[in-house]
């Protein structure tokens, strides 16, 4: 195989990965693919491994960062450059603690959303691309991808309970009392 045809075969791998944006959560999340033993699976010939390839963030609320921090780590008998970085977003920004590992070497991959402009189910994936040393760069999956995900929620909507207060009883010119809860608005 050429290096050109290599080179358009990864990166339509990763069109195709990328085409999945972070709006709504990827069919896939959550199916984390582990031996019987809960260790990660290692797709032949890969030399990173992710702690985890999820992290869910809960709710978020919309306007605010939300990070997520990956392990990966070099499980391999060479060392690991990582050459690129490509996440599902604008949306999304990549931070990453150190970009050449030696065997045994660990990083922390920061992903870093951003929910101004989003609402609702969020999912947002970042795909690396590295070689080892003497190898031709090579497109990794880490368990499926690294995905941080979370359901952003406005606070500039807000529910008033009890949403009704009785007046049955109320006296003109006496005091009357009633508590009220004010909360942000949730989207279910």
């Amino acid at each position: 195989m050429t290096v050109n045809l290599a080179a358009r075969i990864i990166g339509s791998v990763g069109v195709a990965i990328l085409c999945a944006a972070c709006s709504e959560y990827p069919a896939e999340t959550g199916k984390e693919r582990t031996r019987g033993d809960d260790s990660p699976v290692v797709a032949a010939g890969h030399a990173l491994v992710a702690d985890q390839s999820t992290v869910d963030l809960g709710r978020i609320a919309r306007g605010s960062k939300a990070t997520a921090d990956f392990v990966v780590r070099n499980t391999g008998s060479s060392a690991v450059s990582i050459d690129e970085i490509r996440q599902s977003c604008a949306c999304t920004e990549v931070q990453v603690s150190d970009r050449r590992l030696a065997p045994g070497d660990a990083a922390t991959i920061q992903v870093v959303i951003d929910t101004s402009d989003r609402e609702g189910k969020l999912a947002a994936s970042v795909e690396l691309t590295f070689r080892t040393d003497g190898s031709a760069r090579q497109a990794a999956q880490l368990l499926e991808r690294l995905v941080a995900k979370g359901d952003v929620y406005r606070t500039d909507r807000l529910v008033v309970a009890p949403n009704r207060i009785g007046l049955s009883g109320y006296r003109p010119g006496a005091r009357f009392d009633q508590s009220v809860i004010v909360l942000p608005w949730q989207n279910s």
